[in-house]
């Protein structure tokens, strides 16, 4: 490698820099801590499954279950459909409900089936986004930033 120009520059830069994989965890963890504190709650059920997945020199993989997807990019309108049934049934306007939605017990047994609409199909108008992750990690590099790595890489010259 002796004829190629600035390869022992880069070599002394690199070796300055060392182990990133910390700085890269730094960013994750802030990230995670941040998409916790700013997604949408509802049950708290999405909240609780975002994670630091993966750590390498130069990542941090962050993770999401539940209805994280859709929750930052949003849908668009679509149509509901049963799968296992011939109607779609949940609870009507003004039946009280749990926090997951499903009807409470006594409801249902001082109504009946008046605790529920049912319908063959639904036209659902969509879910606006509502980004959580994204902002998440772009606050992680303006508070935390590569600035450590950068200041290293400078300081090799």
């Amino acid at each position: 490698m002796g004829n190629l120009v600035g390869y022992e520059g880069l070599q002394a830069r690199l070796t300055a820099i060392g182990d990133t994989k910390l700085q890269v965890r730094a960013l994750g963890l802030f990230t995670v801590r941040e998409a916790r504190l700013h997604v949408a709650r509802k049950t708290g059920t999405t909240g609780r499954t975002i994670r630091l997945a993966r750590v390498t020199e130069d990542t941090a993989t962050v993770e999401v279950g539940g209805a994280g997807a859709l929750l930052e990019h949003g849908t668009r309108p679509h149509i509901i459909r049963p799968r296992n049934r011939k109607t779609l049934r949940w609870p009507a306007k003004g039946t009280p409900v749990t926090l997951g939605g499903r009807a409470r017990t006594g409801a249902v047994r001082s109504l009946g089936r008046g605790a529920f609409a049912f319908a063959k199909l639904v036209r659902h108008p969509g879910t606006r986004a509502q980004p959580f992750l994204i902002p998440a990690a772009r606050k992680a590099v303006e508070t935390i930033g590569a600035a450590q790595i950068i200041e290293r890489w400078n300081r090799a010259s």
